[in-house]
């Protein structure tokens, strides 16, 4: 369903890749500067392809200096996701469905997550990923 995400990014570049699929709108772009103010920039200095993924946000004037210090030092914030159950494929269902019968299975969490679930979530650009240590 439609979630609102925050994407921090290391470097700002002129074209940030937003990581998770089916964006739908982008509701502001931020960024530290060199005084270590925060800056929102001017949606309208924005390009968005909501058609590609993963979704590129482009910059149409050059990406501002940013604060040296800053781990990151820019984000997007954005709203992605289905609008309803009834337009969530098949594929993504299904994986939701192997996933809730593996945790079922795996009460203590001691088996890994299936790599059939994580290479779903990876092809449909979901953000969820085996980084969390399993």
């Amino acid at each position: 369903m439609p979630t609102t995400f925050r994407q921090n990014v290391s470097q700002f570049h002129q074209t940030i890749y937003l990581m998770v699929g089916n964006v739908s709108s982008v509701s502001n772009v931020k960024y530290w500067d060199t005084t270590n103010t925060q800056i929102t920039v001017d949606l309208s200095t924005v390009t968005i392809d909501l058609d590609i993924c993963p979704t590129p946000v482009y910059l149409m004037d050059a990406y501002p200096a940013v604060h040296p210090q800053r781990h990151y030092p820019a984000s997007v914030e954005f709203i992605a996701g289905y609008a309803d159950s009834s337009h969530v494929p098949a594929d993504i269902k299904a994986g939701i469905m192997a996933y809730a019968a593996h945790l079922y299975r795996d009460r203590d969490g001691s088996l890994p997550v299936p790599q059939g679930f994580l290479d779903l979530c990876q092809m449909n650009h979901t953000g969820i990923s085996n980084s969390w240590g399993n």
